[in-house]
C-alpha cells in the first residue's frame, strides 16, 4: 500500500511509471550518462538514479563501478488471525514478530537468515569476508540455483547472457521451509497461548546487504549524471522517504540536509567501514 501510494504521488507530480519493463543497461559515453536501454527501447535522460536494491551491483558493474552488495534471503510466515495481543514489534532470539490489523502474526527469523552463494560472493570475498566471518553463526549458507543461474549468465548467446533482467523479472526467491520452521517453533515457545494458530501463508524476500549494513547515497560515481541510492540492508522501508529526499537533492545538484559522508561509495575502497553493527536479518 505504501509503495503504491508513493507511485501514485509521483504520477500526480508528472512522473511516468513503467512496470514490467526490464532495464538492460545504463547508457553512457565519455563517462557521462545519457539514459538507459530497456527491453522496450532506449530512454534518454541526463540523470539516472540507480535504486534497484539487490540488483544494483550488476547494473553498475559494466560501468566500472564496484559496489560490494549481495542479497540475504529472509523467509516469512503469516499465521491465521488471533485476538488482538500487541501493537508492538517483538524481537527475540528465536523469532521476530508483529501482529497486523487483522490479528495475523507475521513471523521472521530472530537472528538467522539464508545466504545463497553466487558469483558475486566469490568475487567480493575480500570485502565481504570479514562480515561473513563476524556473522557466521547467524547465516545459513546454501549452494543452489542462484550460483547455477550466475554461471549460465556467462554463456554467450544465451538469453540469460543477453537479457538477464528479462529472464529474472522478480526479486522474490523461494521460501526456505527449513529456515521458517524454527521461527514458528520459537513463536510457539515464546507465546504458547497461540500454539494452535495455523500457517496462512509463507514467502521469502531478498535483503540487499552491504558489508557495513549501510546504504550508498552518492553522486560522486565517476559517471556524470549518475546517482546511486541503494544497499539499505533491510532498513529501506524505514529509511526510504529520507533516502529518496536525499537522492532528489543530489539529482538537482543541491546539498542534502543531512551529512551523507558515511554513505559515500568510496568508503569500501578506502576500507573505512567502522565497526560492524549488530546483524539485522
Amino acid at each position: 500500500l505504501a509503495t503504491r501510494a508513493f507511485a501514485n504521488a509521483a504520477e500526480a507530480a508528472g512522473a511516468l511509471v513503467l512496470e514490467g519493463c526490464a532495464t538492460n543497461a545504463i547508457a553512457c559515453s565519455d563517462n557521462i550518462v545519457h539514459g538507459i536501454d530497456t527491453e522496450w527501447g532506449s530512454i534518454n535522460a541526463q540523470q539516472v538514479v540507480v535504486a534497484c536494491g539487490a540488483w544494483s551491483r550488476r547494473l553498475l558493474q559494466p560501468l566500472g563501478i564496484k559496489l560490494p552488495q549481495n542479497a540475504i534471503r529472509s523467509t516469512v510466515i503469516r499465521t491465521t488471525p488471533a485476538p488482538a495481543y500487541t501493537a508492538a514489534t517483538g524481537w527475540a532470539k528465536a523469532v521476530a514478530f508483529r501482529q497486523d490489523t487483522k490479528g495475523r502474526f507475521v513471523l521472521a527469523a530472530g537472528n538467522k537468515s539464508t545466504f545463497d552463494v553466487n558469483l558475486d560472493a566469490l568475487t567480493d570475498w575480500q570485502t565481504f569476508g570479514p562480515a561473513a566471518l563476524h556473522y557466521r553463526t547467524r547465516l545459513k549458507i546454501r549452494l543452489g540455483k542462484p550460483l547455477l543461474r550466475d554461471i549460465a549468465r556467462l554463456i554467450p548467446g544465451t538469453a540469460a547472457h543477453t537479457a538477464p533482467w528479462a529472464q529474472l523479472r522478480t526479486n522474490e526467491p523461494p521460501a526456505d521451509l527449513t529456515a521458517a520452521a524454527p521461527n514458528l517453533a520459537g513463536f510457539h515457545e515464546l507465546l504458547p497461548q497461540f500454539a494452535d494458530l495455523a500457517v496462512e501463508r509463507i514467502w521469502a524476500g531478498n535483503i540487499d546487504m552491504t558489508p557495513d549494513q549501510a546504504p550508498v547515497l552518492d553522486s560522486r560515481t565517476g559517471i556524470g549524471g549518475l546517482v546511486i541510492a541503494t544497499g539499505f540492508s533491510g532498513h529501506g522501508f524505514a529509511m526510504g522517504p529520507g533516502g529518496g529526499h536525499a537522492a532528489a537533492r543530489l539529482v538537482q545538484g543541491e546539498t542534502p540536509e543531512v551529512d551523507l559522508h558515511g554513505f559515500r561509495l568510496c568508503r569500501f575502497a578506502e576500507h573505512d567501514l567502522g565497526p560492524l553493527p549488530d546483524f539485522h536479518p
